[in-house]
């Protein structure tokens, strides 16, 4: 009886939490246990939960008003992983509060941190996911966490964002509900790490956060993951990480690791597998800061922080639980292949230019995951930002902190990347810097690497939007000190900062090029002709100029229609320098790619190659295996990205759909980081040396079908005479013979017997006869065959001499 008591409690219990609805909670924290008054007052703080999916879930909130004065502009704060708590942002680095370890790695006590984000700016921290941290869901099951985030279309089709659409959704409510109850905030900066800088630009901010303004802090951010990972063996190798065989090892590794994100079949031992290499040859370095070991500085570090958090503060926001995870493995599991997706190159220029939000982008400069060389690519290849080219070609200035130099930024319509130098460094130190925490000398706390420089950056950046027009127009000097001008102008002025100095195609002025007839692009790069077949005998196109690793373009549309085509292509190299590399495709003309598409896919098929330091492109090997890069891409089926100053295609017998307007379309990029001059000769002309096997087996198919319609027809009209004009007269005379018979043999159908009759001296075969005595039974009247008619007249003839 117990039992069954005990079983419809828990029944009950089970029944009320699924059937529990989540609403905003608010608490002030007015202790936190070890904190040190002597280095302050204690901050004002709340904390609570943010219902999201219509009250089914929440996520957990630690909100911390502005220290010195009253303030609309509001930092949300969200860790990486995917799936790491915010409590390691919050302890350590700019944090709220510093950690003072003992050096049996127990806590000695809490201290406010100086250069925390909340001496400027109120700051709120989010533990996202749902399933990270504080956040926990009603069900802590395995099989529940993974129920919150069921598949979906992207994440079958291997496409950012899949999962990562919920963790989104639930972020843009949750917000909302914040800013509901907390009106103060019209200013809003997310300042986000790793993978949560990718999902943050799906935000739809004009939605969600029309009354506010927003700016995206995007810290060593990991956007392209398939370009990013180029990056690593060569960031490496220039920092001593790695040797020459490991860069050989690793771009073997690279190539599988590419090819395995282009089918959606990522696993831990392709692309992760480049990292630990890396690790483990430099003797187990930290991936987040290289000087670091990561068996020791870091992974002590964290330990101590969330012992602290699980010995503390467990008790007080969730009492009911005695533990959580700096990373929860189950949410890092569940959105591994998140993590590995490319975001959509059209996000960033889609923030800029459409919705006006200003994007700061800074790494670190000992950061190996999220490297500079990666996300200098990454900048380099925004093709759809009207400022792309121009962005790469300014000259950073100096971030000066305190008469330091901090970094380096450039900055210009409206997206700013800026590079974290070491500041704090002391040459001839024992120990690395970054290893804040233990203090075994009691010389006091030693600060994290960059903690100034960073508290610096955000301070400039949050308390100069004011101007937000400013911001979006120009906003270069953003992060120069005070009200200063800390970039130099003379070189906008220089008529070749224009992009890509107008292809020599275009004048350049006040950094816009003037594109001459034929020509367009922000750089002058794409060229659109119309050609008869005539005309397109011998085109040659004259001085033509990359400047850099960019691209040139030609659209050529060919008047009249035809079957199969002869393209001939020569591209010849007028400086001593450069590497241009011939990229051809024949469409038809209604399904030809846009300039913008064609740039964009040759870029990416070669840009990996480029940074790793290959000598050709993937495609090269790939298009005899019909490699899955084909497949998704079909649009480059003859190239040559050879290494010899003449470059030629020769494609004979293209095949083309029948009677069709084409284009041609070509794309020549430039392999090198130098200008390149050159000309091109085009030759198109029918093809003529194949026999189309498809159009003959298409003509010879339709005369079969003609041969038996004919025959169909003709046996139709046979057995129509026969009807028409046999019968009829047959019929009399059958008749006449059928009844004289009847009456001989009783008037029952019989047998003629077989004789010898003479009619007129003429013989008539009794065989005959035979045949014709079915003729007297009126069942086979009717079925007199074609091949009998004429016999029976001839029957009935002879018996009228008779």
């Amino acid at each position: 009886m117990k039992t069954i008591i005990f079983i419809f409690f828990l029944l009950l219990l089970l029944s009320f939490c699924h059937n529990q609805v989540f609403k905003f909670t608010k608490n002030q924290l007015n202790d936190l246990p070890l904190f040190d008054k002597q280095s302050g007052n204690l901050p004002v703080s709340y904390y609570g939960h943010l219902p999201i999916r219509d009250g089914d879930e929440k996520l957990f909130y630690w909100y911390f008003p502005c220290q010195n004065q009253k303030s609309n502009q509001l930092i949300i704060i969200l860790n990486s992983g995917p799936g790491c708590s915010f409590t390691e942002l919050l302890f350590s680095g700019n944090g709220i509060f510093s950690i003072e370890a003992n050096p049996n790695q127990s806590v000695k006590r809490i201290i406010n941190n100086p250069n925390s984000f909340h001496q400027f700016s109120n700051v709120l921290y989010i533990d996202s996911p749902l399933g990270t941290g504080f956040s926990i869901p009603k069900i802590y099951s395995e099989d529940y966490i993974k129920n919150l985030y069921p598949e979906n279309a992207n994440m079958k089709s291997g496409k950012f964002p899949g999962i990562s659409q919920y963790v989104i959704s639930d972020l843009e409510s949750s917000m909302v509900e914040f800013l509901k109850n907390y009106p103060e905030n019209t200013n809003l900066h997310f300042y986000t790490l790793g993978y949560t800088s990718k999902y943050i630009s799906y935000i739809d901010f004009t939605k969600y956060f029309t009354n506010v303004n927003v700016t995206l802090i995007l810290g060593n951010p990991f956007l392209q993951p398939t370009l990013q990972y180029a990056s690593l063996t060569k960031f490496s190798y220039v920092t001593g990480l790695s040797m020459y065989r490991q860069v050989i090892d690793n771009n073997k590794l690279y190539e599988n690791c590419l090819t395995n994100l282009e089918k959606s079949t990522f696993t831990i031992d392709t692309c992760h597998q480049i990292i630990e290499n890396i690790l483990k040859n430099s003797g187990n370095v930290s991936p987040f800061d290289f000087r670091e070991l990561q068996n020791n500085e870091y992974q002590i570090r964290n330990q101590i922080i969330i012992n602290y958090v699980n010995n503390y503060l467990t008790n007080i926001f969730l009492p009911n639980l005695n533990t959580i995870y700096h990373c929860s493995k189950r949410i890092n599991e569940l959105f591994h292949l998140e993590y590995y997706l490319d975001m959509s190159r059209e996000i960033i220029p889609k923030l800029l230019q459409e919705n006006n939000i200003p994007i700061l982008l800074f790494n670190e400069q000992f950061h190996l995951t999220s490297n500079l060389f990666g996300m200098n690519e990454f900048i380099r290849q925004l093709i759809n930002w009207k400022y792309q080219i121009i962005f790469n070609q300014l000259i950073s200035s100096f971030f000066n902190v305190n008469n330091k130099i901090g970094g380096r930024f450039k900055s210009i319509g409206g997206l700013t990347h800026f590079i974290l130098y070491n500041t704090l460094y002391k040459e001839g130190m024992e120990r690395n810097p970054n290893q804040p925490i233990i203090d075994n000398n009691n010389n006091g706390i030693i600060p994290l690497d960059m903690i100034s420089t960073k508290f610096e950056m955000m301070k400039r950046w949050v308390t100069k939007q004011s101007n937000k027009e400013e911001m979006n127009t120009n906003g270069r000097d953003v992060l120069c000190e005070g009200n200063t001008k800390c970039h130099t102008e003379n070189h906008l002025n220089d008529k070749n900062l224009c992009p890509n100095q107008c292809s020599n195609r275009g004048t350049c002025e006040s950094l816009v090029c003037k594109c001459k007839p034929n020509y367009f692009d922000d750089d002058c790069s794409v060229g659109r002709f119309t050609y008869t077949l005539n005309e397109l005998h011998n085109v040659n196109f004259t001085d033509l100029y990359i400047y850099g690793r960019d691209t040139i373009i030609f659209e050529i549309d060919i008047l009249e229609k035809t079957s199969l085509l002869d393209v001939y292509l020569e591209v010849n190299r007028l400086s001593n320098v450069g590497t241009p590399f011939l990229f051809l495709n024949v469409s038809l003309f209604e399904d030809k790619l846009s300039s913008r598409e064609l740039k964009a896919i040759a870029m990416k098929q070669i840009g990996y190659n480029i940074l790793n330091g290959y000598t050709s492109t993937r495609s090269e090997g790939q298009l005899k295996q019909l490699h899955d890069f084909f497949t998704n891409y079909q649009i480059f089926p003859y190239f040559n990205t050879s290494h010899e100053p003449v470059k030629v295609i020769d494609a004979q017998n293209i095949d083309i759909k029948r009677n069709q307007r084409h284009t041609i379309s070509i794309v020549i990029y430039n392999a090198a980081d130098v200008p390149l001059s050159f000309s091109m000769n085009l030759k198109v002309q029918p093809a003529i040396g194949r026999v189309n096997i498809t159009g003959i087996l298409f003509a010879l198919s339709c005369v079969a079908i003609l041969v038996i319609i004919f025959e169909v027809a003709l046996i139709y009209q046979r057995n129509l005479n026969r009807d028409t004009f046999i019968t009829p007269k047959l019929s009399p005379q059958l008749q006449q013979q059928q009844k004289g018979k009847r009456n001989k043999s009783g008037g029952r159908g019989g047998t003629i017997t077989t004789s010898t009759a003479y009619v007129n001296g003429d013989e008539v075969i009794a065989n005959h006869q035979q045949r014709q005595s079915l003729l007297l039974d009126d069942r086979f009247v009717d079925n007199v065959e074609d091949d009998e008619e004429g016999d029976e007249i001839e029957l009935i003839e002879k018996k009228k001499y008779k």
